[in-house]
């Protein structure tokens, strides 16, 4: 009885493996299926697809640049998650790589995503690990140089002596020979060219199409003087006895015999001019000789011819306003006379008579001499109207007659002559 309990347990155990590996139908350490790796049973995912490939995740950098570089690749650039990607950018010639961000943030010389710094006329740009997209912003700025200018040798000047200039620009210099001295060679170095001499019909050099550094070399030499000529002209045409003769925009223009340098106006000082007379001291048309002196030596002069009285201009106006105040008192019968042409036909003996009086008709005057200080001729027309013109006046109103005054200046014989005429018939 106890055998039979025995096989029908095996049999039993039996029929259940069998099924049991009729259903999963694994092999032993398949990977592909479910197996535990220490048993001969195994199983089978019923969604597997051995051809299947998960997807790869990727992200976009987009790379800007301005007109004034390149970038070696197509933008924008795709890499995998995780990976790194790297670029290249050149500038054009003459400009240089100023900046470079990233999502807005500029990169800093340490970050490491550069392989040199900035600026730069090429740089590799290497983003690592990359995990989400990008921006990347690129700035190129043209090249600025330096340019230095110097005197060999000394006898001048030379400005500005340091400047910069950006790529394709001018670089001008303004060069000042000392007296005597003009312009013998100016050179200039570009970069790692050879030195050219530049020449001009100024003091002024330029270089144009700028490229590199710039250096400018000037030398000067004993100028060989053609002829020296003076211009300006007189402040005034008439000068009143004792002012000084004076040239507004004195200049003095130096022709030389050379190639490099044909003429040159220069501003005269005060000390390089000699006038003669100094001050004057004469009436009439007087010459005047300027000379341009430098030092001991005179190297040009030229003559001006001006006309010189005894009053100036402010003087001979305040001498005629006061003869004028004395005449327009309304108390006074008295009139000015204008006429200078029948002045002119009076006579001049004193007396009174001539063709045009008679016994009820005459005149007075009075000559003083310009040779003195306005209010010194001042005095002289008050005594002439206090005395003779009133004189005048009561004689006339007795007759029921007119006075007519005049004064007649000769700023070049130097006098003032005064007259007072009462007459019926003159006029």
């Amino acid at each position: 009885m106890r055998a039979k309990k025995l096989f029908a347990l095996l049999l039993a155990g039996s029929m259940m493996a069998s099924v049991l590996t009729g259903c999963w139908g694994g092999k032993k350490d398949d990977p592909s299926s479910g197996t535990d790796g220490d048993s001969d049973i195994t199983w089978t995912d019923p969604d597997y697809d051995e051809d299947k490939v998960d997807p790869v995740v990727t992200h976009s950098i987009a790379v800007n640049v301005d007109k004034f570089c390149t970038v070696d690749s197509a933008t924008p650039i795709t890499v995998n998650d995780g990976k790194d990607a790297s670029f290249t950018v050149t500038a054009n010639e003459g400009y240089e790589i100023n900046m470079i961000s990233i999502d807005g943030k500029p990169i800093s010389d340490d970050s490491g995503n550069l392989d040199k710094k900035l600026p730069s006329d090429k740089v590799t740009v290497t983003l690592e690990k990359v995990s989400a997209d990008h921006t990347v912003e690129v700035e190129c700025k043209a090249k600025t140089f330096t340019v230095s200018a110097t005197v060999s040798g000394g006898n001048g000047t030379v400005s500005p002596a340091a400047q910069t200039v950006t790529y394709g620009g001018s670089a001008s210099i303004t060069v000042t020979p000392e007296k005597f001295y003009t312009v013998d060679t100016v050179t200039v170095k570009v970069g790692d060219g050879e030195a050219t001499t530049l020449t001009s019909t100024t003091n002024e050099y330029t270089v144009n199409n700028v490229t590199g550094t710039v250096a400018f070399t000037v030398k000067f030499k004993k100028a060989d003087v053609e002829s020296y000529t003076i211009t300006g002209t007189p402040t005034k045409e008439v000068y009143g006895k004792g002012e000084s003769f004076a040239l507004s925009n004195p200049q003095v223009i130096i022709q030389y015999n050379n190639e490099n340098h044909d003429s040159e106006t220069k501003a005269l000082s005060t000390d390089e001019m000699k006038i003669s007379p100094e001050s004057f001291t004469e009436t009439g048309k007087i010459t005047v000789k300027v000379k341009y002196v430098v030092g001991e030596k005179e190297l040009a002069s030229k003559d001006y011819e001006v006309t010189v009285n005894y009053l100036n201009e402010a003087n001979h106006e305040a001498v005629v306003k006061e003869f004028n105040d004395k005449i327009t008192n309304p108390d006074d019968n008295v009139e000015s006379l204008t006429n200078s042409d029948i002045i002119k036909a009076l006579p001049t003996d004193g007396q009174n008579s001539g063709k045009f009086y008679n016994n009820y008709t005459g005149y007075i005057r009075k000559t003083v001499s310009l040779d003195q200080s306005v209010e010194e001729i001042k005095t002289e027309i008050n005594s002439f109207y206090t005395t003779e013109v009133q004189n005048a006046t009561k004689q006339a109103s007795l007759l029921n007659k007119k006075v007519f005054v005049y004064m007649e200046i000769d700023e070049q014989a130097g006098t003032c002559t005064m007259w007072a005429v009462y007459t019926p018939k003159l006029f």
